[in-house]
């Protein structure tokens, strides 16, 4: 029997033979009221010191709730007629979101701040990268770099190529910066208005970023909706998503190259959604203090939630803490050899939009997230991000401008 597994690492025997969200595609419609049932008292039960009732058949739960929100949102979920199982035996939900789950997003990554999302078909939008034209523009910028820099797309900075961030820096405010050991291209929203740009025979990188941003937008956008209200203050998002001004204009994609050992270290993403695919393992994700491996079935994106999704539900969906790590082979690699490809779209609004709690997540007893406007969040964890070099950069532009 296969034990089912938590979200803190740590795998656990369930008496029964599965965990009760990977049966529900065995149950009968007569069956599903029960089970739901048993769901929402485990997320409203006191634990207390007794545990949980023996002839429930679970012994795989903690005497902390850190979960609750997990087992009440299995409780609402259409289990019969829905994918939206924790799949692979972890606390991560999978959801089909062009799908049968449309609508269903907050309610997965409630659970964990990840979630599994099935690619859909190439109607929606969605679609796998250009793996290895990335593979050869990589290659380009680090052997061929004159005639790399020479590209006016490059030379007028709407595609850089970095190996400069150290992104741990964002959490820990203090610490000495020392690059994440990776690169990658970065290309801000800024390429989908941009005129007069000759991009050559790298169109498709600007068509791949626009294929994966604008149904993203309208998925979300979908959701939260019906959640928005007219607020006071125009510049927040449900104010402008109400009434289409929230262009998402500060989105960005990137797309990173890891080699053997290399690394991202731990952070949490800027904005409200960060939709990741990858060619091999290495995602991890901090669970309760303890770090896990994020793999997705094939078939599937990640969907992390990022800073301003825990500020827009006012803290009841987590910013998930994750890092990349890949170990070194056990054999000597070609030189130059990438183990590991990322393609990355970060869902980030305009700089000028409010992110403040919605009022469906606000608490009467106080306490709640403070409004922000998020131009100033995303600037400052960018200069975390990049040490002094946005500093010096800045500097360098100003004294360029006065001569």
């Amino acid at each position: 029997m296969r034990p089912a597994r938590h979200a803190s690492g740590h795998y656990r025997q369930a008496r029964r033979r599965q965990a009760p969200w990977q049966a529900c595609s065995e149950l009968d419609d007569d069956e599903v009221p029960q089970q739901q049932a048993m769901w929402k008292a485990c997320a409203d039960a006191d634990w207390g010191e007794w545990g949980v009732p023996g002839d429930w058949g679970l012994e795989f739960w903690d005497e902390d709730q850190e979960g609750a929100a997990s087992w009440r949102a299995c409780a609402s979920w259409d289990v019969c007629n829905s994918s939206l199982w924790l799949s692979w035996g972890s606390w991560i939900p999978r959801v089909d979101l062009f799908g049968q789950d449309q609508g269903q997003l907050l309610a997965a990554l409630s659970a964990c701040g990840v979630a599994f999302v099935d690619l859909p078909t190439k109607s929606s939008g969605w679609r796998q990268p250009r793996w290895m034209k990335w593979k050869d523009l990589m290659n380009e910028a680090c052997y061929n770099r004159g005639y790399f820099q020479k590209r006016q797309c490059i030379e007028q900075r709407h595609l850089r190529f970095s190996w400069s961030e150290d992104l741990k820096r964002t959490i820990e405010h203090d610490k000495a910066f020392v690059p994440d050991d990776r690169c990658m291209f970065g290309m801000s929203d800024g390429v989908l208005r941009a005129k007069r740009v000759d991009w050559d025979d790298l169109a498709w990188v600007v068509e791949e970023y626009r294929a994966l941003k604008l149904p993203t937008v309208a998925l979300f956008e979908n959701e939260l909706r019906p959640l928005c209200t007219q607020e006071a203050d125009s510049s927040g998002l449900g104010a402008k998503i109400l009434s289409g001004r929230e262009k998402w204009s500060g989105s960005a994609l990137r797309h990173c190259f890891y080699w053997d050992g290399g690394s991202c270290t731990d952070h949490t993403d800027y904005g409200i959604l960060t939709i990741q695919n990858s060619t091999h393992s290495g995602l991890e994700a901090n669970f309760n203090g303890e770090w896990v491996s994020i793999e997705p079935p094939p078939g599937c994106l990640v969907i992390l939630a990022g800073d301003m999704m825990e500020r827009l539900t006012n803290g009841h969906i987590k910013a998930c803490l994750h890092r990349v790590r890949i170990d070194k082979a056990s054999e000597p690699r070609k030189a130059g050899t990438t183990r590991r490809q990322s393609h990355i779209m970060f869902l980030q609004p305009d700089t000028d939009t409010v992110i403040a709690p919605l009022p469906q997540f606000l608490s009467e007893a106080g306490g709640n997230l403070d409004p922000i406007r998020y131009g100033d969040w995303h600037k400052m964890k960018v200069n975390l991000a990049f040490g002094d070099r946005i500093a010096m950069r800045g500097r360098r532009i100003g004294q360029a401008k006065k001569r």
